[in-house]
């Protein structure tokens, strides 16, 4: 069995537990800070006290628990 990439470990873990700090995620997933901070950077991952946080699903309009993507359309997406 494969390990899961960074990336996907860090989404698993906000989608199980909610937002949370870059440096609780990097702790939880194994992960440098700098990988996480990168996905925020990039977009993948949204700080969950910015000002365009939502509850809402930018694509779909459905619920989107974490960041501004709810899961089936960040799997769609591939982040």
């Amino acid at each position: 069995m494969t390990k899961p990439s960074s990336r996907a470990r860090m989404r698993d873990f906000l989608c199980e537990h909610g937002p949370a700090r870059p440096a609780d995620v990097a702790a939880a997933c194994d992960v440098p800070l700098s990988d996480v901070m990168a996905e925020i950077d990039r977009g993948a991952l949204q700080p969950s006290g910015s000002p365009d946080a939502s509850d809402r699903c930018a694509v779909c309009g459905g619920p989107a628990r974490v960041n501004a993507l709810c899961e089936g359309c960040r799997e769609s997406l591939g982040a």
